[in-house]
């Protein structure tokens, strides 16, 4: 199945979260809701107070196969990485994986 997001076509690919990669746009299976999928999330945060011009960051990362889910509004939900999802993956990734499934 295809999918068309800002004038590129798109494989419709349901399969389990971990095996996604990380900044792919994926839906729920029974949803239309679009989400970037990743494993990792940076924070920036400032140190102090207002007048300390400083800033700090930190990452968060997912242990096992559990994966992120970021929506539009930057809200982010995490998922079990058996959990099925839509993947919209391109021609060229697909091509890709392809390669990888088959050992070239």
């Amino acid at each position: 199945m295809f999918s068309e997001i800002n004038g590129e076509f798109y494989f419709k690919v349901i399969c389990e979260a971990h095996k996604i990669p990380d900044g792919t746009t994926v839906t729920k299976k029974a949803g239309t809701k679009e989400y970037t999928l990743t494993r990792s999330l940076k924070l920036y945060y400032n140190k102090g107070t207002q007048s300390d011009s400083g800033s700090d960051r930190g990452e968060v990362k997912m242990g096992g196969d559990c994966v992120m889910l970021i929506d539009g509004t930057d809200a982010v939900s995490v998922v079990s990485g058996d959990t099925e999802l839509v993947a919209y993956i391109t021609y060229d990734q697909m091509a890709n994986y392809i390669d990888e499934v088959e050992g070239k």
